[in-house]
């Protein structure tokens, strides 16, 4: 029904529709760093949906897109915010196993504490059952 042009009509200019729908409603931020991985399912989605209304005969599997061009002043910006993001998370993981060690070490010396009170109660209880066995002897 659509010939050749079906290629342009219901994947390439879906495809830029798309793009341009993500891109609209999205920062760069967004579209360069946090989001970027999940572009290429929101892009086989919208056109997934499309697809099912106005071509069923076409299927979309998978959709591949390259990481946008910016000026290099602004990659650069993002590439120091990323070293920052990654020295704080290395920060966050560190203070957690310093957490850890402590709360592990005070966990062993309350085991230890009460180890100990154990075995004075014991000794203890072990001295007044004698002192009295001692007391009914004599």
């Amino acid at each position: 029904n659509y010939s050749t042009s079906y290629m342009e009509l219901w994947i390439d200019d879906l495809v830029r529709h798309a793009v341009n729908e993500i891109c609209s409603v999205n920062s760069l931020q967004d579209i360069y760093i946090e989001k970027f991985a999940s572009i290429d399912d929101m892009i086989v989605k919208s056109l997934q949906q499309t697809h099912v209304t106005w071509a069923p005969g076409i299927s979309v599997i998978t959709a591949r897109t390259t990481k946008p061009k910016i000026p290099r002043s602004i990659e650069k910006n993002y590439e120091a915010i990323e070293e920052q993001r990654t020295e704080l998370l290395i920060r966050e993981q560190e203070q957690k196993n310093i957490l850890k060690t402590a709360e592990t070490r005070g966990r062993k010396e309350i085991n230890a504490a009460e180890k100990e009170a154990s075995i004075m109660k014991m000794t203890t209880a072990q001295n007044i059952a004698e002192k009295e066995a001692e007391a009914e002897i004599s």
